[in-house]
């Protein structure tokens, strides 16, 4: 922190690095002022490239379309039209009753409320006591709540000095050797001066360096000293917004007059409406006893739901109010039940700094809005409409059950399977790319089940392609990665390679390739006799050699360690593959796959071979990312120019004097012990349309257990009781850099809840990460930090004050997650779009081939197929409803 004392307000000269130095009047603007700006960061990312898709298994590409077999059944055709019908009223009753011809937008609020109320009251040790809204407000409690003090435990007349420790709190101890010198734990009231000093006539304490006397008292009075409290009353203005509707509404409605206002209660019976509540009536409604709550204080949670229905005559859109206690009420099941917070009156007597400090006990209000508005969409409509149509395949689907059970002879089963269910298989193959040491040129071939690759004839040829586009440059670039390492090592001139003669298979014509079970394996680098292409120079060169292929790794991946290993095997016989493709196949066609020769993979795998012997294919990726900032800054000039210092003259400003130099920040934080600080954070969540409540604190907790914990990721994760340290190196940060300049930091609760388990298994995860920059290159004003005051009055009446700016570190406590239940209505639902999804890819194909194919009139035959029902059994012919199965 840096501290500037005794500022007076007045008019003083300006720092000479904060405005233009002066040297005449004119050179001042009286009134002007300096403001900084604000810089946008901008952010890109590239996206890694997609590879292609080699063609499966032949069992993987097969398409199968239904096949429509229509039956001449009254009995079939009316148990048809009798579900179908049932499905549609189905259809209509959930259209209606959960609205889903509506486009829903969830609400967007802010909150203020007011409290009003006086109270008088007598205090031990003050005597009586007129409570109005500054005292019994307390401090601002943050968004969307405000708090009423309910009771209070008051330490008077408090200094700065040393006193002895209180015995819960402090060590009992004999002599001085009983007490560590600057020793506290996070029960301490001060910091040990290292004396044993007298606490009573019984007791010995160790000395500590804190404000004296001190807050001797823990448990609060008992009735409450503010019980007419509940007296007071509080209006709540909630205004909310729905965007995509461009909705406004508020919960002090249009009608209300301000003489309604001012007489009006809310009610849940007689005045539901009415936006002032009384503090009992609120505690009364969360079914709790204000007289009990007062006493320790709690958090009660103020719910406000708006449910609208925006359509024409069913308009409605009003607020209903629910409440409900949000924290444990039950002492024995939590440490530091209920709620307090303390706050200090400072005054100055004789010269010397005294202070007033309250605890004081009271009820938290959260204001919690939540609520959607639904309007008519025709495209919600259409959606719904369109993924409950497949809700009539069930229809199909039991008949063809009711069909194939017993309900039929064994034959009529296999007649109508026959009928349903026919192959009808295509030709089409996958097509390979294959290039030969003998052609200039590259070869397409279909994939052969039954043939080699070798001896397959080829559908097209096309010349060879250097693929130089944008999104290809690795395969450019790294050629000249391969030119430079090929003239730094000097091996151009190196003689061809002769290999040890081996038996081959018939395929082969090179002399070097090895047999193989598969067809698409069958390849060899010549189409007639002659050398191999792994005996040239250039391969050894551009595939083999190992200067080359590290040279190509490190282009990709500079910051890659070449560590010698199985893993650098793999790299370098990958990145071979991958050579040897670059440089016979170029650019291949689209939608083919380019085949190595067996020569040249048993080549690669014999100088960079597998451990175990299992060889993969080649796979690359990509990514890149980048940074942000911004600043201000404000003063106002008299229009003087004064003396700075006896060389230096600035402009004259209006201002708290002396003006604050925040440059001299310590290069060490002055509150480095505050990384062993510790935090219990209690936090209630509440899912409201499961009517589901949990807390932080399991119920099984036991206080004992509270005043011992300390979170651990690995050993107690879910103790609520965080050590500042332990949450800075969660978030992969050091505290004491970090305390230097200060910075925010995030404490995440995510509450992801399945509750169709039991509740034991729902609770809170923890993670922490730092939310604010803390690079100070790419950050203006890096870190975090803030002002505030000590004011005081001299004794001839001029108001001073010590300005204090503290840097330091704010927690950010931010709660998300999301619960789920099993619903009947969803999975119909999503059942019904996935199963139109699956139904549309056939319709595409079958309209495809039923329209464009060239064999359309064979598919038509094929998949149309009429019968009578006594086909299906031996009787007479049914006419009349026709039942179309699929």
């Amino acid at each position: 922190m840096i501290i500037t004392p005794n500022q007076i307000q007045g008019a003083c000269p300006e720092l000479p690095n904060q405005s233009t130095i002066c040297m005449s009047n004119s050179d001042c603007t009286e009134g002007s002022s300096d403001e900084g700006k604000q810089y946008e960061s901008k952010e890109r990312s590239d996206f890694a490239d997609l590879f292609q898709m080699a063609c499966k298994m032949v069992s993987a590409c097969v398409y199968e379309t239904n096949k429509v077999v229509r039956i001449q059944s009254v009995r079939l055709g009316s148990l048809k039209w009798t579900f179908n019908a049932v499905i549609l009223i189905f259809i209509c009753i959930m259209l209606v009753w959960n609205k889903e011809y509506q486009e829903h937008d969830y609400v967007v609020s802010s909150v203020t409320a007011k409290v009003k109320g006086v109270a008088m009251t007598s205090l031990p040790e003050v005597g009586e006591v007129v409570w109005d809204v500054v005292d019994y407000s307390g401090p601002s409690q943050g968004k969307n709540s405000f708090f009423v003090v309910t009771n209070v435990i008051i330490t008077k007349n408090q200094k700065k000095g040393k006193c002895p420790e209180i015995p819960q709190n402090g060590i009992i101890c004999k002599t001085d050797k009983d007490c560590k010198k600057g020793f506290w734990d996070q029960h301490s009231h001060g910091v040990q001066t290292g004396a044993c000093v007298k606490f009573d006539v019984s007791w010995k304490t160790c000395e500590v360096s804190a404000w004296c006397p001190l807050e001797n008292k823990k448990k609060p009075p008992k009735p409450a000293l503010l019980p007419s409290a509940e007296n007071f009353t509080v209006l709540i203005k909630n205004n909310i917004r729905f965007p995509n509707f461009n909705k406004i509404r508020r919960n002090i409605l249009p009608e209300m007059t301000d003489r309604y206002l001012k007489s009006c209660q809310f009610n849940s019976r007689t005045d539901p409406w009415c936006p002032i509540f009384r503090i009992g009536d609120i505690v009364e409604e969360a079914r709790e006893t204000f007289s009990e709550i007062a006493v320790e204080g709690g958090v009660i949670g103020i719910q406000i739901r708006w449910d609208c229905n925006l359509d024409g005559f069913l308009r409605n859109c009003l607020p209903k109010y629910s409440f409900r206690r949000l924290d444990e009420k039950e002492s024995n099941r939590t440490l530091y039940p209920g709620l307090n917070l303390r706050f200090a009156r400072y005054n100055t007597v004789n010269g010397v700094e005294e202070r007033t400090l309250f605890k004081a006990f009271g009820i938290r209000f959260d204001v919690m809005v939540f609520g959607k508005a639904g309007k008519f969409s025709i495209i919600q409509l259409i959606i719904y409409v369109g993924s409950t149509l497949s809700y009539y395949a069930l229809t199909t689907l039991f008949i063809d059950w009711l069909i194939e059970t017993s309900c039929y002879s064994k034959g009529v089963r296999q007649n109508f399977s026959e009928k349903k269910v026919e192959p009808v298989h295509d030709k089409q193959q996958c097509i390979l790319c294959v290039s030969f040491v003998d052609e200039n040129h590259i070869a397409l071939v279909k994939r052969s089940q039954k043939r080699s690759l070798q001896q397959t004839k080829p559908i097209s040829i096309h010349p060879h392609k250097v693929n130089c586009v944008s999104s290809d440059l690795d395969d450019m670039g790294h050629l000249h990665a391969m030119i430079g390492v090929l003239q730094k090592e000097l091996i151009l001139d190196q003689q061809p390679q002769v290999l040890p003669q081996r038996s081959h298979p018939d395929w082969c014509l090179c002399g070097c390739c090895r047999p193989s079970n598969h067809p698409q394996e069958q390849l060899c680098c010549r189409q007639s006799v002659g050398r191999c292409i792994t005996t040239s120079t250039q391969f050894g060169q551009l595939v083999l050699s190992r200067p080359v292929l590290e040279a190509v790794l490190l282009y990709r991946e500079p910051l890659c360690e070449l560590t010698e290993g199985e893993g650098l095997i793999s790299d370098l016989r990958h990145c071979a593959y991958r050579q040897y493709i670059s440089w016979r196949f170029g650019a291949p066609p689209t939608d083919s796959l380019p085949v190595m020769p067996s020569c040249s993979v048993w080549r690669i795998r014999e100088v960079y071979p597998s451990k175990d012997g299992d060889y993969t294919g080649l796979s690359i990726s990509r990514t890149h990312s980048p940074p942000s900032t911004s600043n201000t800054r404000l003063s106002v000039q008299t229009g003087h120019c004064v003396n700075y210092t006896e060389t230096v003259k600035t402009c004259e400003v209006l201002s708290w004097c002396p003006l604050e130099i925040d440059t001299n920040l310590p290069e060490h934080a002055l509150l480095a012990a505050a990384e062993n600080f510790t935090v219990l954070i209690k936090n209630s969540v509440i899912y409201p349309k499961f009517n589901f409540h949990k807390r932080n604190i399991s119920p099984d907790v036991t206080s004992s257990y509270l005043k011992q914990c300390e979170f651990n990721r690995t050993t107690d994760p879910n103790c609520p009781i965080f050590r500042l340290k332990d949450m800075v190196t969660e978030a992969e940060e050091d505290f004491q850099t970090m305390a230097t300049r200060g910075g925010v930091l995030g404490i995440l609760i995510d509450w992801s809840c399945d509750l169709d388990f039991p509740e034991r298994y729902c609770g809170p995860k923890y993670s922490f990460r730092r939310i604010d920059n803390k690079n100070p290159e790419n950050n203006v004003a890096p870190g975090y930090n803030f002002r505030f005051a000590k004011y005081y009055k001299t004794t001839d009446n001029v108001e001073t004050r010590t300005l204090i700016k503290a840097y330091g570190i704010r927690f950010d406590v931010i709660v998300f997650g999301t619960a789920g239940k099993f619903n009947i209505v969803p999975t119909i639902v999503n059942l019904g779009a996935a199963l139109t999804f699956l139904s549309l890819a056939n319709a595409i194909c079958d309209w495809c081939l039923l329209t464009c194919a060239k064999r359309k009139e064979l598919y038509k035959k094929h998949k149309f197929q009429y019968l009578d029902e006594s086909n299906l059994n031996d009787g007479e012919p049914l006419e009349g409803t026709s039942y179309g199965t699929q």
